[in-house]
């Protein structure tokens, strides 16, 4: 029997998606530090914010720091775009909360069909794993959700020195598997960042998600009635 193609997952917004508004979770934590944001205003703030900017360059390659130094950038912006400060005294400490927050189960939650997709994959003997721009707080999340177990790599983009779209994290990921990018497919939430990066680099297929119509358990039928075929 030939060996079943390489199944990765994005993280967020594919396996698992906030617990509440970005704008929500904002306000309630930065109203601790004096801080007044408006949730709608810092939920428009973010989306946009998160739609424009690049990712973290890594021109130094893999870099940890990176990511955080990244986020702290983005936050600053988010907040000045919802009408905040963020060269007052007090941001540095209420990033630090807010970046800690967001690395814990408590600010996730899975989707309701996540875990036995997984199981189902795994069923039909798919081996899986992550691929994500997420930073090094995901294997924590990963394993707070009591999903962590269910994958043989994670791989993120700090770790690789590069992030989706840019074809060295899917190469990269494909060789830590031990597979060619022509034997894995990416289940994911991103036009350009997962389904364009991921067919430019060579995979097999990428398969996005489109709640409610596609979700992961769709996907995953779609992938394994693609092998039987």
């Amino acid at each position: 029997m030939p060996q079943l193609p390489f199944v990765f997952f994005d993280a967020a917004g594919t396996l698992f998606h906030l617990s509440e508004s970005v704008g929500a979770g904002y306000s309630r934590i930065a109203a601790d530090f004096g801080f007044q944001l408006d949730p709608a205003a810092t939920d428009a703030a973010f989306r946009t914010a998160f739609a424009a900017v690049e990712q973290p360059s890594y021109i130094h390659g893999p870099d940890e720091d990176a990511d955080r130094c990244w986020w702290k950038e983005f936050v600053a912006w988010v907040f000045s775009e919802a009408g905040e400060e963020p060269q007052r005294s007090s941001f540095s400490d209420c990033f630090d909360v807010l970046f800690s927050f967001y690395g814990k189960a408590d600010a996730w939650q899975l989707f309701p069909e996540t875990v036995d997709t997984l199981h189902l994959l795994q069923s039909k003997g798919f081996e899986i794993g992550v691929l994500s721009n997420f930073d090094r707080r995901l294997c924590a999340i990963l394993d707070a959700l009591d999903i962590g177990d269910a994958f043989s790599h994670v791989i993120i983009s700090s770790e690789i020195g590069a992030a989706k779209p840019h074809p060295k994290i899917f190469h990269t990921a494909a060789e830590r598997v031990g597979r060619s990018p022509g034997d894995c497919i990416l289940i994911g939430d991103d036009p350009q960042r997962d389904q364009t990066g991921g067919l430019a680099a060579g995979y097999q297929a990428v398969h996005l998600v489109n709640r409610p119509s596609e979700d992961l358990k769709t996907l995953a039928n779609t992938v394994i009635s693609g092998i039987s075929s």
